[in-house]
């Protein structure tokens, strides 16, 4: 979705948020970084993908766990790895 489409929708169901803009980050220190004094849960996007790279998953979860990916990987029936880039 294009992000005037995300931020439509949002406005339309009536969801309150905030947009924050920042560079590239890598780790969930540097993110916590740049959310320092916000409200909100620190949480980290997994982006993941099947066996045949076929089917892709997008994983938001707090930021202090650890995801067990053969555990995903059962219950959404699939052989998980993360999304390579280049």
């Amino acid at each position: 979705m294009q992000r005037k489409k995300v931020i439509d929708l949002l406005n339309n169901m009536g969801i309150k948020f905030d947009e924050v803009k920042h560079e590239a980050v890598w780790t969930t220190d540097e993110a916590d970084l740049v959310i320092e004094g916000m409200d909100g849960v620190p949480s980290k996007t997994l982006f993941l993908t099947g066996k045949k790279n076929r089917r892709f998953y997008l994983v938001i979860m707090d930021d202090k766990k650890r995801l067990d990916l053969k555990s995903l990987g059962e219950i959404v029936d699939d052989r998980l790895h993360f999304v390579t880039f280049g």
